[in-house]
Order: C-alpha cells, then structure tokens, then sequence
C-alpha cells in the first residue's frame, strides 16, 4: 500500500510540474563529451553564463543564484562559457561549491583540468589604465587567503620573482 502511495505521490508530481511548464533539468554534458561543434548558441540555450569578448551576455540569473547559494554555504554548480572573437575560441569551465570549497574544472587538450580554493573573491573598480577599452570591471577570483587584494594578486604576476605570484583562479571577469 505504502509502494503504490509513493508511486501514485511522484506520478502527481510529475503531471503538475508537466502542466505548470516546469521541466525537471538534465545534468549538462560531462566536459569531455562537449561535441566539437557546440556552439555559443547551444551554450546560451543550455543555460550556461556566457562571456563574449569580456561582456556578459547570457545566464546572469544562474551567475547571481550560484553566488546566493555559495555565499550562504549551499552546494552550487554553474557551467561558465567565454568566447574571444580575436582569438575565434570558445572555452569552458564547470564551477562548483561543495559547501567547503570552490572547485573549477575544464577540459583541455584531452585532459581533465582540476583546481580547488577554499574562498571565491569579489572585486569591481575602475579600469587599472586609461588607454583599455573599459571603464569598469568585475571579477570573481578564487584563492587560497580571504583577505588578498586585486592589486596584490596583479602585482604577484607581474613579478619577476615567482615566489610573489599568489595562487588565484580567475572565474568571471567582465569588463564594462
């Protein structure tokens, strides 16, 4: 009796989610099985946060839900997309928050690219010179000390001394 209550509840379910437009979300492809021809238009229909040329130009609800959930110590995962023209590229990444850890992962060259950083950063301020084609920036960095700053992270990689770099993952970077 039990067995077919439980059957009955999830059929109910499923019809109302099916009648109110609400479909259930498929997990996205596993990186290493993007096919080569997947577009920025599949990118942008699947829901990814998609970058073209430093400006943010689909998925900024799934961005601001990842940043809510995470930010509150709930797991979130988000797929990230970035296009340059310049270079005619198109690259992905899967970001997660496991509660514990910000996890970035990509797949290049036939490898499987894994980095992990117990904090994700906000910064925003002014364009870093006067002669870039931006006024503004935003970025989402990951690293390893809560209280590094943009500018120490970029005076370590401009350092000629590499024990000044500080280890960092750039996740979202928009230009404005």
């Amino acid at each position: 009796m039990r067995r077919w209550m439980a059957y009955t509840v999830a059929a109910l379910c499923l019809l109302f989610c099916a009648g109110c437009g609400t479909q259930l979300a498929d997990a996205p492809l596993p990186l290493d099985e993007l096919p080569n021809n997947y577009s920025l238009a599949q990118a942008k229909k699947d829901g990814c946060v998609v970058f073209e040329d430093g400006r943010m130009v689909s998925g900024q609800g799934m961005w601001d839900s990842f940043v809510e959930a995470s930010s509150h110590g709930k797991a979130a995962e988000v797929r990230l997309c970035r296009y340059e023209s310049r270079e005619n590229g198109i690259y992905f990444h899967d970001l997660s928050y496991d509660g514990e850890a910000y996890t970035v992962r990509a797949y290049e060259n036939g490898r499987d690219l894994v980095e992990t950083y117990p904090y994700m950063m906000y910064y925003a301020g002014r364009a870093e010179a006067a002669n870039t084609q931006y006024s503004s920036y935003v970025r989402y960095v990951m690293t390893q000390d809560n209280s590094v700053t943009w500018e120490e992270i970029e005076a370590g990689r401009m350092s000629s001394q590499p024990e000044k770099d500080i280890a960092h993952h750039v996740v979202y970077e928009e230009f404005r």
